[in-house]
């Protein structure tokens, strides 16, 4: 295969991946409310 061909590229996104993908955005909406708390309570 030579840089001028190209190949289609599978698209996998399973049930483990957005398993991953929701447990993340969880976390980082728990993390982003932790920090608003923490902010207003040190004013």
């Amino acid at each position: 295969m030579s840089w001028s061909e190209f190949q289609a590229v599978r698209n996998e996104y399973n049930d483990t991946f957005r398993s991953i993908d929701e447990s993340l955005i969880k976390l980082l909406k728990e993390r982003k409310d932790l920090a608003i708390r923490k902010f207003i309570l040190t004013k």
